[in-house]
């Protein structure tokens, strides 16, 4: 179903005599049969300065494919949860029969860990994957995939920055 919505939030920090104000739309469409599509644009103000973000996510869904994208962006003086950030996400699945898929996906973390929350910070991660999967029996299956992995250490004092780049077999 379709639906377009807007919304209002005040943050009172205490840190500031100015509240943030953030001014939001939504809008979530069905233009197909086996599409989705939501999407959210948010302008914020804090003090004098004028920041936004937005995010998107597309979900196709039909008997033999699945198929889904979200991106979020927001620009450095966005008041938002999200602040100087870009965030990617995708997947996509391919049914040929009861013994045989194709799989990729592909994610990138938040690109600037600051948030207005509490100070904990996970690991970024990026990685690009494609892959087959074949099922021999109802339990049993082998996965065969290719990508490209990365995860490092936020902290100023990187602890740890892999990168390997294997082929892997998963049975």
């Amino acid at each position: 179903s379709n639906s377009v919505g807007f919304s209002y939030l005040q943050k009172d920090l205490t840190e500031t005599a100015v509240p943030i104000n953030l001014y939001s739309a939504q809008y979530s469409i069905n233009p197909f049969q086996d599409l989705i599509m939501e999407a959210e644009y948010s302008v914020g103000t804090e003090d004098d300065e004028i920041g936004h973000g937005y995010s998107i996510e597309l979900t196709n869904q039909s008997e033999n494919t699945y198929a889904s994208i979200q991106m979020i962006d927001a620009n450095s003086t966005f008041p938002g949860y999200y602040n100087n950030t870009r965030y990617l996400n995708g997947n996509l699945q391919y049914v040929f029969n009861d013994h045989f898929r194709f799989f990729a996906n592909f994610h990138e973390d938040e690109i600037n860990a600051e948030r207005d929350t509490l100070f904990g910070v996970a690991p970024y991660s990026k990685y690009v994957i494609g892959g087959l999967t074949f099922n021999f029996r109802k339990s049993d299956y082998l996965n065969i995939y290719i990508g490209d992995r990365e995860r490092k250490d936020r902290m100023p004092l990187q602890k740890f920055h892999y990168n390997p780049k294997p082929l892997y077999i998963i049975l």
